[in-house]
């Protein structure tokens, strides 16, 4: 699949040279960093139809993350000065519909970390909502959406969804996603389970500050929960980290 990387200016909108120069136009600095899919170069095959506009990195204090999905959503998440703020409209494609993405860019993880996994048939009736294979082994995977509250999700379809929490709040989305999924999944399945907490809409949530903020007030959600793995899946593979440990081919 061929795709093209540009950087524009976030201010007027001007073509950048290169990731750290000025604005030719308005002399800006902002590392926005741009991506439109679909045109000629390569970015991340993991990435939907779209666009999405990176500030900064999962190692910063400030972080900020633009998507524009195929589908029409519209999301700008942000982490600064201990916030994390959301703002999601025309949530067409998150949940069930925002799925097929979401394991696009978990498996492109797993191979960034050396991993070779392969995707099998779900089988809906048994409420597998994906089936990936590691190192010979069958893994399901479980998706839920972060923050894990549908009345904003609602908002945000029908019109805005906007919410602005302290990271000590963002860290209760991530673990009561978790403790929802840990309740539905049996205990024989959770060794077998990959947690795929979708924060498409929410991809600040992996940055480091908040994975170590987590660790440091709750337990690993591996040695917790029981699951095979637990993951942040934002829009991209940059985006996208393993919670706490692993523990594959159990």
């Amino acid at each position: 699949m061929t795709q093209t990387s540009r950087l524009i200016c976030p201010g007027c909108g001007a073509p950048r040279p290169e990731r750290g120069a000025p604005c030719r136009a308005c002399g800006s600095m902002d590392p926005t960093q741009v991506v439109e899919i679909g045109m000629a170069e390569e970015v991340d095959t993991a990435l939907p139809m779209g666009l999405l506009a990176i500030s900064g990195s999962p190692g910063d204090q400030t972080y900020r993350i633009q998507v524009l999905t195929h589908g029409g959503t519209r999301s700008d998440a942000r982490l600064s000065d201990d916030t994390v703020t959301l703002s999601v409209s025309g949530a067409s494609d998150v949940g069930r519909r925002g799925e097929p993405d979401a394991l696009n860019t978990l498996l492109a993880a797993l191979r960034a970390q050396g991993f070779g996994p392969t995707q099998s048939t779900a089988n809906d009736d048994r409420g597998e909502d994906a089936v990936i294979g590691i190192g010979g082994a069958r893994y399901t995977v479980q998706f839920i959406t972060v923050p894990p509250y549908s009345r904003f999700w609602n908002r945000a379809a029908r019109g805005i969804g906007k919410m602005a929490v302290g990271t000590e709040s963002a860290l209760d989305w991530i673990r009561q996603a978790a403790m929802a999924k840990f309740q539905s999944t049996s205990p024989a399945e959770r060794p077998r389970t990959v947690l795929a907490l979708d924060a498409h809409h929410a991809g600040v949530l992996a940055s480091k500050q908040i994975s170590i903020a987590y660790l440091s007030r709750y337990p690993d959600p591996h040695s917790e929960f029981g699951f095979a793995a637990t993951w942040l899946v934002g829009p991209d593979t940059s985006s996208s980290a393993q919670i706490g440990t692993a523990s594959w081919n159990v």
